[in-house]
Parts: structure tokens; sequence; C-alpha cells
């Protein structure tokens, strides 16, 4: 199944306007909660033990499965390793419980030097710890440590999951950082272009971001289309470059970074109080105030509902880690966020029941004209709901992206995405595929 041709482009309403437009509130926790293990679940290596003083800054233990330094958030003291549901894995692993005594004290990092090799750089990005904040948590340095030329850096700040708008925040908050990542990154690997990516409905920030690249002869704003899912990273390469890829962008030349990922890399030549901190979005129809939250990594979801003066309504709600076209399901507000979050939607279940109840397939194929990986939906579900996991694989089941496209278009309210996710699971059991 061919999955390369297809864009994106239907327009979904995006309700964006409940947060775009307050300023960022910040939260201060007692406690908070950082893995103490990698995304396989093994245990950190060298990991520091319960009763030690940490700064911001201090490495607490290395992963195994990528060896990237997992670092406190926080100035304060370990007090136990704990169970906590890990959002990543889907289960309880170990988590640090650090005290914050609120004082932020950090770890002395040096800036680096403008004139820095590859080698250099790589390595700098890998001692901080980077990983991708859009989504998918892939640790940075890896995307730079190739034999393959990079040629064009494409910065993602398109943001097409609806409620969410930490991108949207970081730049207006923090231009200045994302334009010194791009910069060296282009200058350290002699790079031709580099993108800075977002939505044309975004009018407010083209004149500031305009006037913010002038005297960067390499850096370019490239406006997209207020469509999803524009953001996700194979049609931003189509977008931008007009050109289509196997299996990842280096493969015609490209970076795909996160918006701020790249302003992360800028503040290690600038410096930086956002050492341990990020912004998440929290928003929703559940929730009394709808805002951007700016918090250490590891803060408790529950804590900041709370300080955002909690629901609205005494029925159930749900919480999503995400948005709702690509998140996941939380199982209570006792989860902390990680780097690779980028906020939390909350609905009122009833609400959700009412006016998304599912009917009957019409089959009229609209998931098939939006599906990105251009796949047929509608026949992937038929051979799923009779159990025929083989022809959903020659169907191309194992190349959804789970954007959630098909179930947003659908008018019988079916929701396609999930019952993908899960027929992946049982397709990669029951056929052996290695996708």
């Amino acid at each position: 199944m061919n999955n390369l041709n297809a864009v994106g482009h239907k327009h979904i309403i995006g309700h964006k306007e409940l947060t775009d437009h307050k300023s960022p509130l910040r939260f201060d926790p007692d406690f908070v909660y950082i893995s103490a293990v990698d995304n396989k679940g093994l245990p950190l290596k060298d990991k520091l033990a319960a009763g030690e003083k940490v700064l911001r800054g201090t490495v607490l233990g290395t992963r195994p499965d990528f060896s990237i330094p997992v670092i406190s958030s926080v100035s304060g003291t370990i007090k136990e390793v704990k169970k906590l549901f890990n959002s990543t894995l889907g289960r309880p692993t170990d988590f640090f419980v650090i005290e914050n005594d609120k004082k932020y004290e950090a770890v002395d990092r040096p800036l680096l030097k403008d004139d820095i090799s590859k080698e250099e750089f790589i390595s700098a990005v890998q001692n901080a710890g980077l990983v991708g904040m859009g989504g998918a948590g892939f640790p940075t340095y890896l995307k730079y440590k190739t034999n393959k030329k990079i040629s064009y850096l494409i910065v993602n700040a398109v943001e097409c999951e609806p409620y969410l708008t930490t991108d949207y925040k970081a730049l207006q908050e923090r231009l200045n950082s994302v334009i010194v990542g791009m910069e060296k990154i282009v200058k350290t690997f002699g790079l031709d272009k580099a993108y800075l990516c977002f939505k044309k409905s975004k009018k407010d920030l083209i004149e500031p971001v305009k006037k913010a690249l002038q005297g960067h002869d390499k850096l370019e704003l490239h406006l997209v289309p207020d469509v999803y899912p524009a953001g996700y990273e194979r049609t931003l390469v189509k977008f931008v470059l007009k050109k289509t890829y196997n299996v990842l962008p280096i493969e015609v030349g490209a970076v795909v970074n996160n918006v701020e990922t790249i302003a992360q890399i800028g503040d290690l030549f600038i410096g930086t109080e956002n050492l341990g901190f990020r912004t998440y979005t929290f928003s929703g129809d559940a929730l009394k105030n709808n805002n951007n939250v700016i918090c250490p990594v590891g803060t408790l979801i529950g804590e900041i509902i709370k300080f955002l003066g909690g629901y609205n309504t005494e029925d159930d709600v749900m919480i999503v880690i995400g948005g709702p076209m690509t998140g996941k399901a939380a199982r209570s507000e006792e989860i902390a966020l990680m780097n690779n979050n980028s906020g939390i939607t909350v609905f009122n279940i009833k609400k959700l029941e009412h006016e998304y109840k599912p009917v009957a397939c019409w089959h009229c194929g609209k998931c098939i004209e939006v599906c990105p990986s251009s796949l047929q939906p509608v026949l992937i579900r038929m051979a799923l709901g009779r159990e025929d996991y083989k022809s959903a694989d020659k169907l191309g089941i194992m190349s959804c992206v789970s954007c959630g496209s098909c179930s947003a278009i659908c008018p019988s309210h079916i929701d396609l995405a999930q019952d993908f996710a899960k027929g992946k699971l049982i397709t990669k059991i029951k056929v052996g595929t290695k996708k």
C-alpha cells in the first residue's frame, strides 16, 4: 500500500481560541515525578538514590535504550522511588519523587561556542538529554548523527491537533531561542535552507516572525494550509520540499524538529531560565479554566487541573494526554507530565456520548478521501470485523499513522482510529508483520 502520495486536506475546528489569547500561567509544584526507566521499561543506569540532593539539570540516571541522561527539573531532594502510571508505556513503572525546594538552583552548564563541529554539537545535544517535544520523544541527537547529507531543517510549529497551543506560545514567548537554534544548525551542518513552518491562519505571528528572520539568509518562513494533518511529518515534508520518502525524512536530506526542541537547542548557546520547564496546554469543555501552564516536567496532571479551578461539571470526565485526534486517555489524574507531552484535554463524557453516538457505517468513503496514508479505512474495518487480519495487513493497516482523520470525518461517528490501534496490535501478533 502506497502511503507516500496523499497529503492532509481537511480543515477541522481547532478550538484554539480557548487558550491562544491568554498569557501562560506559572505553577510551582511541591513535588515532581521523573521516570526512572527508559521507553522500553528498563531501569536507568547509574541511578541516584533516595535522600540525595539535586539541582535543576542534575543527571538522575542514563537511559539504556538511547544513552541519554534523564535530568531533574527542579532543585531539592529525592524522597523516594515509587510506582506511578507511565503514560508512554501504558503501565506503572518506577518514578523518582523529588521534593521541590522552589529555589530552582541549576547546574553550571557552559554555553556552547558559536563555532563548533558537528561532533561537538551532537555530543552537546545528547548530553543535554534533549528529546523531540512534539509527541514521539525521539532523542534529538540521533537525527543529526547520520552519514547522510543534511540539506534542510524543517521546524514544525504547525500544531494541527485541536485545542493545543503550546507551539503557538513558543513562537510568541521564545522566538529568539528558536531563531538562534535554527541559525546554529544551519551553520554547523552547512544546510542549504531552514524552514520555520506554521499555519497561514496564525496571521498575528507572520510579521513578527518575518522581522525576526531578517538578515538570516538561509532561514525562511513557510506557511502551510490550515488543514489536518498538516503537522504530520510526512505531510509537512511534502508541503515544504515537494518530496516524498519511504521511512525517514533524511532520505530527502531533511531533518524535522518540533519548534520547542529547536528553542531548547538555541538555549544551549545563549542560556536559559527554562531548563527543566516546558509549556503545557490544558483545555477542553470540562475544565473551568482553559490556559497554557508553564511548570517543571514531572508535575502531576491533577495538580494543574486543581490549580486551574477544577472541572465545570459533576459528570464523569475523560482526561486525554495530548489532543482528541491522536491523544491517549489517562487512567487517573495521578500521571506525571513528560517532556514529549504538549498538553492535556478534558471532556465531559456524557456530552461526548450524546453528540457522538455511533451508528452503522454508510460506506460513504469519506474516510478514504482524508487518509494521509492513502489507505481505505472502510475496507480495513470490514476486514477487522470478520477477524481477517491477513486482509487487514494487505490493505495496509500497519501503515496507519493514528492521526484520527477518519474518525473525525465519519458521519456515523465510528471511532475508526481506535479500532485500528487495537487491530494493529492483533495483526502484528497474528500475521507476524515487523512494521
